[in-house]
C-alpha cells in the first residue's frame, strides 16, 4: 500500500506539471538546478543562511502535514503504515537539505532540522497524552490551544535552544529559536476551519479578521517571551536582529491569517500560494501582500458572515 501511495503521488504530480504546461521530464533537472543555485546564493549572501534555510526547508514540510489530507491517508493506510508514510514523506522532502547543509559542514542544523521533521510526521496525526495538557489560552479560539497541545514537546524544545545558544556562546542559535517558535505558531492556521466555526462569530468580515489577528499577536507574543526576554538580557548588543525576527514573525502570522480565507471556504489558490512562498525568500513582499490579502478576505467571507 505503501509503495502505491508514493506511485500515486508522482502521477498526481506529473499530472499538475502536464496541467501548467510544463513537461515532467524537464521540470524535475530545472527544479534541481534551481535548488541548487538557490542554496549556494542564500549561502554566499547572507550571514544567517543557516537559520534562514532550515526554517525554510521546515516551512516545505508544514503543507504535508494537513489536518485533511492526514485524516485522508488514515482511512487506507493502517496506523503503522499512515506513521512510516508520514515519515518517509518528511525525510523526501527534507533531503536536500539536509545534504546541503553537511556539505557547508553545518552539522548542528542538519541533526536538528532532521530530528524536527522525525517529529513533525507524527505531529498532526495528533500528539495525546491520558491527561490534557493545560495551556494559557483557554479562552482562544481553537487554534491557540489545540496547537500548543500538538506541539507543545517542540515549544519547550526552542525554549532549550535558546538555554544551550546562550550557554555556549551562540547567538544565531539562540535566535534561529525565535524564529522556529514563529513557524510553529504559523501551523496552527495552516488548515481551514468549517464554516460553522465562523458562524458563531456576530461580526462582519472586517471584524472579523481584525479580532482573529490582534489574538493571535497577543498569543505569539505570549509564547516567544521567554526567549525575548533571555535574548534582552544576555544578548543586549544584538538587540536589533531579535526585533527584526519577532517584527517578521508577527507580520507572517498576520499574512497566514489572511491568505487562509482569500477563497474560503475554498483552499487558497495557486497564485496567492506562489506569492507566499515568495515571501520567504523576501520578507519586505509581506507589507504588500497583507492589504491584497485582506481585500480578498473579506470579499470571500461576506458569503459566511454578515
Amino acid at each position: 500500500m505503501i509503495r502505491y501511495y508514493f506511485t500515486l503521488q508522482n502521477k498526481i504530480i506529473k499530472r499538475h506539471l502536464i496541467d501548467w504546461g510544463i513537461t515532467p521530464v524537464i521540470a524535475w533537472p530545472l527544479a534541481i538546478m534551481a535548488f541548487i543555485a538557490f542554496s549556494y546564493y542564500l549561502f554566499e549572501k547572507l550571514d544567517w543562511a543557516s537559520e534562514i534555510y532550515s526554517l525554510f526547508g521546515l516551512s516545505v514540510l508544514s503543507g504535508l502535514g494537513a489536518t485533511k489530507r492526514n485524516e485522508f491517508m488514515r482511512s487506507f493506510l493502517s496506523i503503522h503504515d499512515f506513521y512510516l508514510t508520514r515519515l518517509m514523506e518528511n525525510i523526501i522532502v527534507l533531503f536536500p537539505f539536509v545534504v546541503f547543509q553537511l556539505l557547508k559542514s553545518e552539522w548542528l542544523y542538519a541533526a536538528l532540522i532532521s530530528g524536527i521533521s522525525i517529529f513533525m510526521s507524527r505531529i498532526n496525526s495528533g500528539f495525546y497524552t491520558s491527561k490534557p495538557i493545560p495551556t494559557p489560552f483557554s479562552k482562544s479560539p481553537f487554534e491557540f490551544p489545540v496547537g500548543f497541545r500538538k506541539t507543545a514537546p517542540l515549544i519547550f524544545l526552542s525554549y532549550s535552544l535558546t538555554i544551550i545558544g546562550l550557554k555556549v556562546d551562540n547567538f544565531n542559535l539562540a535566535a534561529f529559536s525565535l524564529g522556529l517558535v514563529f513557524f510553529i505558531t504559523l501551523s496552527y492556521y495552516s488548515f481551514l476551519e468549517k464554516p460553522e466555526y465562523i458562524w458563531i462569530y456576530s461580526h462582519n468580515p472586517k471584524t472579523f479578521l481584525i479580532s482573529k489577528i490582534k489574538l493571535a499577536l497577543f498569543n505569539a507574543l505570549f509564547t516567544t517571551i521567554p526567549i525575548l526576554l533571555l535574548l534582552s538580557i544576555f544578548e543586549s548588543a544584538n538587540l536589533f536582529p531579535v526585533i527584526l525576527i519577532f517584527v517578521i514573525g508577527e507580520l507572517f502570522i498576520v499574512t497566514i491569517i489572511l491568505s487562509k480565507y482569500t477563497a474560503y471556504p475554498r483552499e487558497m489558490n495557486i497564485p496567492n500560494g506562489i506569492l507566499l512562498g515568495l515571501s520567504l525568500l523576501f520578507p519586505p513582499l509581506l507589507l504588500a501582500l497583507i492589504p491584497f490579502f485582506y481585500n480578498q478576505s473579506v470579499t470571500s467571507l461576506k458569503k459566511v458572515l454578515i
